[in-house]
């Protein structure tokens, strides 16, 4: 299994669904600790898989009042847990604790039909979501959070 640290986009994607979904305020500095929080997990991660000893940048938020798309945001964490999960102390770790929490969140937000567990391509059971095409069309990596947004023609009416 290989794995890469993923980009200050993608960590952008992770903490504005957890702004989004109410689970941190809007404090630059919580902001600030989340994605340092996440980013230096990827970067353990990554540093243990392959033997070496960088050190994560320092996290500068870029937020948007615009919805992200439920299954961009799950795209997105499938992609970061694939490449965060290399080293031991992945599963007890606070960034764990958080993508899991942000993953119930978005996936709160979809269908029954959605969220209804079916036989994978691979033989594997997943939540129906992971076999459709708009989560198929979501990409691996994301390099901007514009690309996590929810199109105009999906985006639910303020009342």
């Amino acid at each position: 299994m290989s794995a890469w640290t993923v980009s200050h986009g993608h960590i952008d994607v992770l903490v504005n669904a957890a702004l989004q979904y109410g689970m941190v305020s809007d404090d630059l500095d919580t902001l600030i600790a989340l994605g340092d929080e996440l980013w230096a997990e990827n970067y353990a991660s990554v540093n243990y898989r392959y033997d070496e000893t960088d050190k994560s940048p320092d996290y500068n938020p870029v937020v948007t009042s615009l919805p992200l798309a439920p299954l961009a945001v799950l795209k997105a964490i499938s992609c970061y847990e694939y490449q965060t999960c290399e080293h031991p102390e992945w599963k007890t770790s606070t960034a764990k604790a958080v993508v899991d929490s942000i993953q119930r969140a978005a996936e709160s937000r979809l269908s029954a039909k959605q969220t209804k567990t079916i036989r994978s391509r691979f033989g594997e059971t997943v939540p129906a979501y992971k076999e459709s095409d708009e989560y198929d069309a979501q990409p691996w990596g994301f390099d901007s959070l514009e690309q996590a947004v929810a199109p105009k023609k999906t985006r639910k009416k303020a009342s």
